[in-house]
């Protein structure tokens, strides 16, 4: 330990700087930087960090514990199938019969106190998903239930997952990760020695990838469904980490307590749920069809890392590490015991509610209140933080006998540097952005995050600190002291927080929480500081402030690496049209400032503070070298790769009398990046001969683009087309008009149609001459919301079968313009997602010739546009 005498002259040294400078020697600068660099790493070894896995040799030590290494074989038996898309065969016999076997042998094992029964649901039905109507005919859903085996249980709490896949890839992550840990979950329940109070509903739903279509099936036709008075919904945009919950409904606060207090390994936080409905993430969960149609309480959680392989065939039970498992089913099993025992599940649909503020510490704790409570803390702490200001700046009042005029000027100079510096900051890094966009360098952070560091975070830095610098350099410091100054730029990045804090409060975000880290922590020393008069003496009072900003380090550290970790990945299906650098650079920016907005400005009491800002752009220009590497690529073999996908498509365009038209096919390519097209041009020959669907925007629906969801509206104006030889189809895709009726006085027509072929078919679907759609088959009412081709409203209709692949019908009822004939443009796009063995020699060959950082998802489509 230090000895007495030795701490009186560390003291001396903080106390008594250098009288003509006021500034530190250059030896103290480690404590400025080693201590957050060691907070750093420790954050980063404890986001990453994962619970052992329990083996199968600790169950017997451990009978009522989730056990790992058995989720994990679970995981592999239904991942090991293979891609598992609605209407295939291995998604609607293979799995479902591997699901069966997985719960007989559970049953075989069960507890006397419990019955477990088995339901596999087939069903059909249809429902508006946003801008699109959705069609299901005979899709799946597997269903267990959990009841006390003397039947007393009357309502239930709902687990969901899904096991279908999208094409071409296994679905280890997304979602046989929850497949097997609701599956090990129910078997270490179901040996459970006492019945819960009500039953649980394990529903393994066989049509997610299609369109939420299993869940809706369930809980608007099952039987079981009428009692479910909650739900826990778990999917998947990775496949490793931690779990975390990123959506919570109304009326749940009771849910969440128990979330709280049972959650061994917590991660949740309503930052999450206000960035996915907001539609930066291109993805929709089950959470929405249960809280829309069900109108029930729940959660939503979801494995979030290594997104890169979502959707890719790299996404295989291999990847996920068991202590995934273990996290996840130590949470789930948890919970679920304690809701399935909870009183107020009975009453769930009583319980008043409101929206939820809640997040985790590090994944130590969880922290949840209502957004009533959000307001009143929020309020109170940004007067608090203005009374410390306030008081801080009356002090130096009257401490250095200043009039209150010369503090106010002195204080607004200072302010307004402060501002210009916080605006250079996001100016500049916007502008690199966009620069490194201009210059096709965008992206070069896909692969290595670490290069944010470089290219956002430290010309953030000089731009935060180089104002102070030179202001502090060139200032007059006799009347008010350096330390005073520093002190003072704090104080105005704390009045720029409580702004930002309280407009976002007054928008109701709850993300608002935040910027209150920042501000609590930073009144609690001010006020330190304030009442032990430490801010006058020298700089001792760093010691101070920086043992209050250990805390929103580590805070920011890790909701630092929870962002970038969700969307960098996801940058690579965002689409072409939005420059992904400028949401990283805002990203960086955001929590950047948050990180050293209160530590840039300490620098200056360093001797040639501008040198110091300045090593942050020497910094800065070592990786715009890096970024001119192969280091700056993007992508990377097998995982970080770049996507593509292609579609092998007939297109037929028929007249009104039912010719045909016209006909071409080729290779549709959906971009899925801002860089598509752009580093395999010179790579793949074919790409010379491609041309934008663009030109046919004006004429055809969609751009004559084959579309597959209506997510993918707004790529189809930026797709390519490369002309090729037809393709294969294992079957026809057929549309028949079958009868013309009038339906009223007003000569309004009915249209009935016959559509057979592809177990998944797409409907464009537009009115003509002047005419009017007025009703049809597929829903009870109209969408309102729509898109719209040449003045008239374009309806976008999904069609996906699954177990059974029949023939639909419907209607259409058009109502006419006078003196015109009523007609309607009608195009289907049928397309063959689980059928490789069609592909053609020349589309293999085309698959083939791409370079190993890339991942095509391709299959056939048939295309056929008609008026009626």
């Amino acid at each position: 330990m230090m000895s007495i005498k030795n701490s009186k002259k560390f003291y001396q040294k903080l106390t008594n700087i250098n009288k003509k400078h006021q500034t530190l020697s250059i030896w103290w600068s480690p404590c400025f930087f080693l201590p957050w660099i060691i907070l750093f790493v420790v954050v980063f070894v404890v986001y990453n960090a994962l619970p052992s896995g329990l083996s199968q040799q600790d169950e017997q030590n451990n009978p009522q514990r989730f056990i790992g290494e058995r989720a994990q074989v679970y995981n592999r038996d239904i991942t090991n199938i293979g891609p598992k898309v609605v209407g295939s065969r291995l998604n609607e016999v293979v799995a479902i019969d591997v699901l069966r076997n997985q719960v007989l042998d559970i049953i075989n094992g069960q507890s006397g106190v419990h019955n477990i029964e088995i339901d596999v649901q087939v069903a059909s039905g249809s429902f508006q998903l946003f801008t699109m109507i959705t069609v299901y005919q005979n899709i799946q859903n597997f269903i267990v239930r959990l009841s006390p085996a003397n039947g007393t249980a009357q309502f239930s709490l709902l687990l969901n997952t899904h096991f279908d896949s999208v094409p071409v890839s296994p679905g280890g992550g997304d979602s046989c990760t929850f497949t097997a840990v609701m599956m090990e979950t129910l078997r270490v329940m179901s040996k459970s020695p006492d019945a819960f109070r009500h039953n649980v509903i394990f529903l393994f739903n066989g049509a997610e990838e299609n369109g939420l279509h299993g869940s809706h099936a369930f809980i608007t036709q099952h039987r079981w469904s009428k009692n479910v008075m909650g739900f826990l919904n778990m999917d998947a945009a990775g496949s490793g980490g931690r779990e975390i919950l990123f959506q919570s409904t109304r009326r749940n606060h009771w849910m969440m307590n128990y979330y709280n207090r049972h959650a061994p390994h917590p991660m949740s936080t309503s930052l999450g749920e206000e960035i996915f409905q907001s539609g930066v993430i291109p993805s929709d969960t089950d959470f929405r069809i249960f809280r829309d149609f069900g109108k029930i309480p729940g959660m939503d959680f979801a494995v979030y890392r290594d997104g890169y392989v979502y959707h890719t065939r790299n996404d295989i039970a291999e990847t996920i590490p068991v202590g995934t498992f273990q996290n996840g089913g130590d949470n789930i099993l948890a919970l679920t015991k304690a809701v399935a025992n909870s009183p107020e599940l009975a009453i769930s649909d009583t319980i008043p509610g409101e929206k939820i503020v809640f997040y985790d510490f590090v994944g130590w704790f969880m922290i949840s209140y209502s957004m009533t409570i959000a307001i009143i803390i929020n309020v109170i702490v940004a007067l608090l933080a203005l009374t410390a200001v306030l008081l801080s700046l009356l002090s130096f009042k009257n401490n250095l006998d200043l009039k209150w005029c010369q503090l106010a000027f002195e204080f607004a100079l200072v302010f307004l540097v402060q501002v210009l510096s916080v605006g250079l900051a996001f100016g500049l890094i916007f502008l690199l952005a966009t620069i490194f966009d201009g210059a096709s360098r965008s992206m070069s952070w896909y692969s290595n995050k670490w290069m944010i560091f470089g290219l956002f975070y430290c010309p953030l830095m000089f731009s935060l600190g180089i104002g102070p610098a030179i202001f502090v350099s060139f200032k007059d410091k006799k009347t008010i002291s350096l330390s005073c100054y520093i002190q003072m730029f704090l104080h105005s990045q704390c009045l720029l927080y409580i702004v930002m804090l309280l407009v976002m409060t007054g928008m109701g975000l709850r993300s608002a929480f935040i910027v209150l880290f920042a501000l609590i922590f930073y009144t609690f020393t001010t006020f330190i500081n304030l009442f032990t008069r430490l801010q006058l003496r020298g700089s001792v009072w760093l010691l101070i402030h920086f043992a209050g900003q250990a805390i929103p380090f580590v805070f920011y550290t890790y909701y630092a690496f929870l962002a970038f970790d969700i969307l960098i990945p996801i940058q690579g299906r965002s689409g072409p049209t939005t420059n992904p650098d400028m949401l990283i650079a805002l990203i960086a920016g955001f929590f950047g400032t948050l990180l050293t907005g209160h530590l840039i400005p300490t620098l200056c009491i360093l001797r040639r503070p501008i040198l110091w800002m300045c090593g942050f752009l020497f910094v800065f220009f070592v990786f715009i070298i890096l970024l001119a590497t192969p280091l700056g690529f993007p992508y990377k073999d097998h995982m970080s790769q770049q996507r593509f996908w292609i579609f092998h498509t007939e297109r037929q365009f028929y007249n009104f009398d039912g010719s045909l038209g016209r006909e071409n096919s080729g290779f549709f390519l959906l971009p899925m990046d801002r860089h598509s097209n752009h580093f395999v041009d010179d790579i793949i020959p074919e790409f010379a001969a491609q041309t934008s669907t663009a030109d046919e925007c004006e004429n055809e629906m969609f751009c004559g683009s084959p579309l597959y969801m209506s997510r993918m509206i707004a790529q189809s104006y930026h797709s390519t087309w490369i002309p090729s030889n037809r393709p294969v189809f294992p079957m026809s895709t057929n549309l028949q008009l079958m009868a013309t009726e009038e339906i009223d006085s007003n000569q309004n027509f009915r249209l009935k149609f016959r559509l057979n072929g592809a177990d998944r078919v797409a409907m464009f679907l537009t009115s003509t001459n002047g005419s009017e759609i007025i009703n049809w088959s597929f829903t009870t009412s109209l969408p309102k919301i729509v898109s719209q081709f040449q003045n008239s409203p374009l309806y976008f209709v999904f069609i996906g079968h699954g177990k059974f692949n029949l023939e639909y019908d419907f209607f259409i009822d058009v109502k006419k313009a006078s003196r015109t004939e009523a007609g309607i443009a009608l195009t289907t796009v049928g397309h063959y997602t689980h059928h490789d063995e069609y592909q053609t020699a020349e589309f293999q060959s085309f698959l083939q010739s791409f370079p190993s950082w890339a991942h095509v998802t391709p299959w056939m489509c048939s295309y056929k546009s008609y008026f009626f």
